[in-house]
């Protein structure tokens, strides 16, 4: 029920999002040609697991852009610092991040990647969607 409800609020806010803005033929063209990136991480997924199961979607998007099954968090894998670890680029006894309460966290220290890029290239967009369940 609870990943039933984490994919519906996904597709809900995608829906949403997509009907902020209506755009012309010409902008949609204009659009397309902008180079994407697309980062989706999946916590607490083994990906030989993920790799034995029917996932077409993540599979194309894998086969056309980069995929890799060796990303490594520090030990214990916890979710608030592998995460942290993985978006700023430090680990937790830099960003401070030791435990899934956040509690410490120096991200005016060490910011994430969309922040760095939103800071280097103020004018590419960035998005980001996540889900804690």
């Amino acid at each position: 029920m609870i990943q039933y409800r984490s994919k519906l609020s996904c597709l809900i806010l995608l829906i949403w999002a997509s009907a902020c803005t209506e755009l012309t033929p010409e902008q949609v063209a204009q659009h397309s040609l902008t180079p994407k990136v697309l980062v989706i991480g999946i916590d607490g997924i083994r990906p030989d697991v993920l790799m034995d199961v029917n996932t077409p979607n993540l599979d194309k998007l894998a086969e056309e852009g980069s995929f890799t099954s060796h990303a490594m968090t520090g030990y214990p894998s916890v979710s608030g610092p592998g995460w942290s670890s993985m978006l700023i680029g430090v680990w937790p006894e830099k960003h401070g991040v030791t435990d899934n309460s956040f509690e410490g966290e120096r991200y005016d220290d060490f910011p994430d990647f969309l922040t760095r890029i939103e800071q280097i290239r103020p004018e590419l967009s960035t998005f980001a969607v996540a889900d804690w369940v």
